[in-house]
């Protein structure tokens, strides 16, 4: 692997080059040779990228699949982070003609991030036959009419690339079936965006629980892969659980319930919402008519005691949990109280305890990292209600809390 550190440094330098300095031949010359470097740049991240999902190696040192990890070891937003971890897959695992081109600057990165962009499994196999083809296009027309003929062909190639699904509206079947014994049948059948919208949906969420599932066996060898039918039903199951997660609508006006925070310090008592903003008149217009539920926390923000006469989280304490967490406690997860499982810090059956102190919030992926086989979370000395987690190789990973913003 090259040395990235000379890389670093004429980055630096060409950044903090005065541009008004240099004439207008100069510039012109510059700024087209950043523009080429930006793209081998690009492609060289891509082939990173791609090799740590295909080796599982920050799933297995963090916790976390390669967007999220390098949304958490950067600036960058989770979502452009998880985009380029899905070209790169899709570059280098899909189109290695194409990214061959990439490297030996015969097409722009902007090609690339097009083509990964339209493919999809059903147009695969059509667009790797294209990929010549493209290629030489790319040397003569302009990017806008070579993206023009790449969204045309991506369509002619996908099998539901025209269909108006009104006219078959009512042709959508889906029966559910008990058979007495704790299982149930499903069958039905599904036609226009009612199909590519669930067949899409349940293979994304089920590549990305195989990927999990083989991270999982690189910790354990001896871990059975589930099939390819089984990761299907556990993708509807997962994609049920998160819709689930939150209400979308009801049959009729929900009465407003507002959680009112109230902090206890040096300054006195503090009333705020839950994301943090203090609320300068708690009896105002903003919550008449609401369902006020009282949360007393204490002066470093942790919430008090609500009791453990149960076995799973109440409510209640879900809600403490959401005030104090934010969302999972995982750093660099990103998921928000909703879609998080409850964790007891000592599982239940070994004597733990169902008190806001000894629980924090993980989403279901991480959920299940943290009790993987070699993977321990304890809590932190240092830290009141954080947890520091220790991976097979030793690596600590402390646990975050969403900020809260100030005022």
């Amino acid at each position: 692997m090259f040395d990235t550190t000379e890389l670093m440094e004429l980055c630096h330098k060409a950044a903090g080059a005065d541009a008004s300095l240099s004439g207008d031949e100069e510039l012109f010359t510059t700024a087209v040779d950043l523009e080429r470097a930006r793209g081998l740049l690009e492609s060289a991240q891509t082939h990173v990228l791609d090799r740590l999902r295909r080796t599982a190696a920050t799933d297995r040192e963090f916790g976390h699949q390669v967007g999220p990890w390098l949304a958490s070891e950067t600036t960058a937003p989770r979502t452009a982070c998880r985009g380029r971890a899905v070209t790169a897959e899709k570059l280098v695992g899909w189109f290695p003609e194409f990214d061959e081109a990439v490297v030996e600057q015969h097409v722009g990165w902007a090609h690339a991030e097009l083509l990964c962009r339209v493919a999809n499994h059903r147009n695969r196999e059509g667009l790797v036959e294209a990929q010549g083809s493209l290629v030489a296009l790319a040397a003569e027309l302009t990017f806008e009419e070579w993206a023009a003929l790449l969204r045309q062909l991506a369509a002619e190639l996908d099998e539901d690339g025209g269909y108006d699904p009104n006219e078959d509206l009512h042709a959508n079947r889906l029966r559910l079936s008990p058979n007495g014994d704790r299982t149930a049948e499903v069958k039905g059948r599904l036609v226009g965006t009612a199909r590519v919208t669930v067949d899409q949906t349940l293979r994304s969420v089920a590549d990305e629980l195989f990927r999990r599932f083989a991270a999982d066996r690189e910790q354990d060898p001896e871990l059975e892969m589930p099939s390819s039918a089984t990761l299907l039903a556990l993708a509807l199951e997962e994609v049920c659980r998160r819709a689930g997660a939150v209400d979308v609508e009801s049959t009729q006006a929900p009465r407003t319930e507002a959680v009112v925070v109230v902090e206890e310090g040096a300054d006195g008592t503090v009333l705020r919402c839950p994301s943090g903003e203090r609320l300068p008149d708690p009896a105002g217009a903003l919550l008449a008519g609401a369902f006020i539920r009282p949360l007393v926390i204490d002066a470093e923000g942790n919430p008090l005691r609500f009791g453990r006469s149960r076995r799973f989280a109440t409510p209640a304490q879900h809600t403490a949990l959401a005030v104090r967490d934010g969302g999972c406690i995982f750093p660099g997860c990103d998921m928000p109280p909703g879609w998080c499982d409850v964790h007891h810090e000592q599982p239940w059956e070994a004597g733990g305890q169902t008190d806001v102190e000894t629980m924090a919030l993980l989403c279901r992926h991480h959920h299940r990292v943290t009790h993987r086989p070699s993977w321990t979370v304890e809590a932190d000395p240092d830290r009141a209600q954080r947890w520091i987690w220790t991976t097979p190789s030793g690596r600590k990973i402390h646990s975050q809390r969403h900020r809260r913003p100030a005022g």
